[in-house]
């Protein structure tokens, strides 16, 4: 019988390093600089709620889906990696060219479904991951679809409560310190975007090499 706590502890280990709490925290202060405490809390629930249902979707479908569509990993992987490289750009882009009064007028009316829930939490590179743990399981049954809906659950709590721990003790940073660690958060993530990216260039290689 597989261990399936262990199975879930790597699960988790690879998810959070994939999906660093703390970027993702910095990223969502300089998405909502001026988002209240309620407002964050608010966020990080609809963030871990959001991402764990889409989740459980996958989980209970399994790789079937991807068969019956006529889609594979590597085509998830390459779109995952283009969204996220995209959104992430848009975000730094905002950051750029928006004034501050204006800024702040925007934020209040930001949804956090878009780009928080997906594609960040739930893109290409952790639904990827995602499956290739459910396609070495070698039968699928409910105790496995809780045991790994708890362990996506716990990845998403974490990260959803980051949101409220950055507003709580990053605004406490000097802003041109803040802006510059904010910066290189987004400039992370979106590298993660482009090695995402990169990493399917041998697997597309290999499908037009000669037999």
């Amino acid at each position: 019988m597989m261990d399936f706590s262990f199975t879930n502890t790597q699960l988790i280990i690879a998810m959070l390093t994939l999906l660093n709490p703390l970027i993702i925290g910095l990223i969502y202060l300089n998405y909502k600089p001026k988002a209240t405490l309620a407002e964050s809390i608010r966020d990080g629930i609809t963030t871990c709620i959001g991402s764990t249902m889409i989740m459980l979707v996958i989980i209970r479908v399994g790789t079937s889906i991807l068969d019956v569509l006529g889609v594979n990993l590597l085509a998830i992987r390459i779109a995952g990696g283009i969204i996220l490289t995209l959104s992430v750009y848009k975000m730094m882009s905002d950051q750029d060219s928006a004034d501050d009064a204006k800024a702040e007028q925007q934020a209040a009316s930001k949804s956090i479904i878009t780009p928080f829930v997906t594609p960040i939490c739930v893109g290409g590179a952790s639904i990827s991951m995602l499956f290739t743990y459910i396609s070495n399981i070698p039968k699928f049954s409910m105790a496995i679809f809780w045991s790994l809906g708890s362990a996506v659950f716990l990845v998403f709590l974490i990260i959803g409560a980051f949101m409220p721990i950055s507003i709580l003790f990053f605004k406490k940073i000097p802003k041109s310190i803040l802006d510059a660690i904010k910066t290189i958060s987004l400039f992370i993530v979106f590298s993660i975007g482009i090695t995402i990216l990169l990493s399917t260039i041998p697997d597309i290689a290999k499908l037009f090499a000669p037999a």
